[in-house]
C-alpha cells in the first residue's frame, strides 16, 4: 500500500495556490495526486482535455489500486470523463501477466460500471477472458467473479440502453 501522510496545513494551502495555478498552465503533473488523501488537484484533471491528461493517465489509475482510497474515490468522474483515452491503458492492467488481482477487482466494480460506448466496447474482451479464462490469481482474488457479474449488468438489448452492448450477443 501506498503510504498516506496527510500534509502539513501550511503547505496545503501553498499546494492550493499552486494547483490553481497549474491548471491554467495546463500542468498536468502537478494536478496528479501525491498521497492517497491529496483530492485537491481534481478539479483541475476534470477541466483537462483529452490530450492534456492522455499523458498522466497510467499514474492517476495507479491511485485505483485500492478503491477506499479518498483520491481513488475523487479521481472516478475524471477517469469516467476521459473514458476513451483510459481504456487502452485500463486493456493493459486487464492482462494475464498483470497480478494485482485486488487493482482488477477495483477497475471491475469501481470505474469500469460509469464507462459507456466504444470505451466499453473495447474493454469487453478483456473482461470476458477473466470471466471465462481466469488465471490462479484471479480466481484467488474473485475477480473472475467481479468479472461476470460486471457482464451480467449490462444491458441486454437496445431497449435496455445504447450500442454498449449489442456485443454481447457475440458471447
Amino acid at each position: 500500500m501506498r503510504g498516506g501522510n496527510i500534509p502539513h496545513p501550511a503547505r496545503a494551502a501553498e499546494r492550493m495556490t499552486t494547483v490553481k495555478e497549474c491548471t491554467e498552465a495546463r500542468d498536468v503533473w502537478a494536478l496528479v495526486p501525491k498521497d492517497k488523501f491529496d483530492i485537491s488537484g481534481i478539479e483541475g484533471l476534470l477541466r483537462l482535455t483529452e490530450d492534456e491528461i492522455a499523458p498522466a493517465l497510467p499514474a492517476l489509475l495507479e491511485w485505483l489500486r485500492d478503491g477506499n482510497w479518498p483520491a481513488a474515490k475523487a479521481l472516478r468522474p475524471v477517469l469516467t470523463r476521459h473514458q476513451r483515452r483510459a481504456a487502452p491503458v485500463i486493456a493493459r492492467l486487464l492482462r494475464p501477466e498483470q497480478r494485482d488481482e485486488d487493482w482488477k477487482w477495483f477497475l471491475l466494480c469501481d470505474l469500469l460500471p460509469h464507462f459507456s460506448g466504444e470505451a466499453l466496447c473495447g474493454l469487453l474482451p478483456a473482461v470476458r477472458r477473466i470471466a471465462a479464462e481466469p488465471t490462479q490469481g484471479e480466481r484467488d482474488g474473485s475477480v473472475d467473479v467481479a468479472a461476470l457479474d460486471f457482464l451480467a449488468s449490462l444491458p441486454r438489448g437496445p431497449e435496455e440502453g445504447t450500442a454498449k452492448i449489442a456485443i454481447l450477443k457475440d458471447e
